[in-house]
């Protein structure tokens, strides 16, 4: 499954998602991917209307920069395949 769907199908699953998260499931999946390609997917995503952008205060771990969550709106809902194999759960 290309990661792009995989994506919908996680955030359908999960609800809100960071990009750290997102790479451990995928990497629990067996699949590659990059911070990158991560960024550039759902950037692409919010244009489309698929994914809302959340942002939350940074702590002093992260030296004070927000970390970003994204949360599948209605229209991703529709795009995302109807079952999401290969998700693993959160750890």
């Amino acid at each position: 499954m290309k990661f792009e769907l995989w994506v919908l199908e996680a955030l359908a699953l999960h609800g809100r998602l960071s990009a750290t998260e997102i790479l451990n499931l995928a990497d629990d999946a067996g699949m590659r991917v990059s911070f990158g390609m991560i960024y550039v997917t759902m950037e692409r995503y919010v244009e489309r209307g698929y994914v809302i952008e959340e942002q939350e205060p940074g702590g002093p771990r992260r030296g004070g920069r927000e970390k970003t969550y994204w949360r599948i709106t209605k229209e991703g809902r529709d795009q995302a395949p109807a079952k999401a194999q290969g998700v693993p759960a959160l750890a």
